[in-house]
C-alpha cells in the first residue's frame, strides 16, 4: 500500500510539473508569433524539444539502470527547472533572443528525456503486475489532461500577469515536485542475470537494451511494429492545426476540435486505467492500432466538423490505451534492472 501512495504522488507531482510546462510553451509561443507572426521559430524549437531524445536514449536509460531512480527523477526536473529560469531571466531584462528559447528548449528535451525512463521503470518497482496496466493507464492521463488544463490557465495568467507569470508559475511547480519527490522510496531492483553479464563494459551497458531484445524474436517484432506505427501517424497528428484550419474558417470551431483530440486521449487513458487489468494485452493492442488506423482514414476523408471530431476522438482514444498496455508488457518481460 505504501508503494502505491508513492506511485500517486509520483503521478501528481509528474502532471503538476507537466502542465506548468505546457503553460510556458504555449506562454512563449503567443508572445514569439505575437511578435514575428511567423510559426518557424516554434517549429525550430520544438527540434530542439526533440533532438536529445534522438541522440540520448540509449544513455539516459543506462543512467536509470545504474543510479537511484529517485535522483534521476529529481535530476531531470533541476535541470527542466534551470532551462525555464532562462527563459524567465531574459524576459525579465528585456534581452531576449530567440536562441534562447532554443537554449531552453534544448536543455529542457535533455532533462526530460532523462527523468523519462526512470519515472517508467520506477513503475515496476512500486506496483504489483496485477494493477500495472491501471498504473500506467493513469500516468498515461498526464499528457491529454496537461493539454485540456494548461491552454486554460495559461490564457488566464497570459492575460493577467503577463509570460513572466506564467513562466514564475512553471517553476513553482517544478520546485513542488523536487520537494515532495525528495524524500519519497522507491526500491532498488535487484541485479539479474542479464544485467550482470552486460556489466562487462560501458558500452555493452550502453547496448544492453538492444540485446537484449535481440535475444527475445517476438519483442524485436513487437517494438519495431509500433516504431514503424509511431513514424506514421506521428506526421497526421502534429498537422491537425493546419488541417483543421484548412477545413474550417471558424477559429471556435477550431478549438473545439483541438479540444476534441486532448479529451480522446484522456478517455482512453482513463478507460484502462478505470478497467484496470486487461487478459490479453497484446491480442488488445492490435486491434486498438486497427481502430485508429480505421479512425484515421475516416479522419482523412471527413470534411464535415462533426464527422472530424468523432474520427480524432476515436482516433486519440485509442493511443494512451494501446500505449498503457505496450508498458506493461514490457515491463512484464524486461528484468526491472534493466528497464531504463
Amino acid at each position: 500500500m505504501k508503494k502505491l501512495r508513492t506511485f500517486y504522488v509520483l503521478v501528481v507531482t509528474q502532471i503538476l510539473s507537466l502542465i506548468g510546462s505546457r503553460m510556458t510553451g504555449i506562454g512563449v509561443g503567443l508572445w514569439v508569433f505575437d511578435r514575428t507572426g511567423n510559426a518557424s521559430p516554434l517549429l525550430i524549437a520544438a527540434f530542439f524539444a526533440e533532438l536529445p531524445g534522438m541522440a540520448l536514449g540509449s544513455f539516459t536509460g543506462l543512467l536509470a539502470d545504474r543510479w537511484e531512480r529517485r535522483h534521476v527523477i529529481i535530476l531531470g526536473d533541476v535541470g527542466q527547472a534551470f532551462a525555464s529560469c532562462i527563459l524567465l531571466t531574459s524576459f525579465l531584462t528585456d534581452s531576449f533572443e530567440l536562441w534562447h528559447l532554443y537554449l531552453a528548449m534544448l536543455i529542457q528535451g535533455t532533462f526530460g528525456v532523462i527523468q523519462s525512463p526512470a519515472s517508467q521503470a520506477a513503475i515496476t518497482m512500486l506496483v504489483p503486475e496485477t494493477q500495472r496496466d491501471r498504473a500506467n493507464g493513469i500516468k498515461q492521463i498526464g499528457f491529454p489532461l496537461a493539454g485540456v488544463i494548461a491552454p486554460v490557465l495559461a490564457g488566464l495568467v497570459y492575460r493577467g500577469l503577463g509570460l513572466t507569470g506564467v513562466i514564475a508559475i512553471d517553476l513553482t511547480t517544478f520546485l513542488i515536485a523536487i520537494l515532495v519527490v525528495s524524500p519519497i522510496v522507491i526500491p532498488r531492483p535487484q541485479a539479474s542475470e542479464e544485467s550482470q553479464a552486460l556489466a562487462t563494459s560501458f558500452w555493452r551497458e550502453m547496448a544492453g537494451g538492444w540485446l537484449f531484445l535481440k535475444q527475445r524474436k517476438m519483442l524485436v517484432l513487437m517494438v519495431a511494429y509500433l516504431a514503424f506505427i509511431f513514424f506514421l501517424i506521428n506526421g497526421p497528428l502534429e498537422l491537425a492545426i493546419p488541417y483543421f484550419s484548412t477545413l474550417i474558417e471558424n477559429d471556435a470551431i477550431v478549438g473545439t476540435l483541438l479540444g476534441v483530440m486532448s479529451f480522446g486521449a484522456f478517455a482512453g487513458a482513463l478507460t484502462i486505467a478505470v478497467a484496470g487489468k486487461t487478459p490479453h494485452r497484446l491480442y488488445t493492442i492490435l486491434f486498438g492500432y486497427l481502430l485508429h488506423g480505421l479512425f484515421l482514414i475516416a479522419f482523412g476523408i471527413a470534411r464535415h466538423p462533426l464527422l472530424l471530431g468523432l474520427s480524432i476522438l476515436g482516433a486519440m482514444f485509442t493511443l494512451p490505451l494501446t500505449g498503457a498496455l505496450f508498458h506493461t508488457l514490457l515491463q512484464t518481460k524486461t528484468p526491472p534492472d534493466l528497464q531504463g
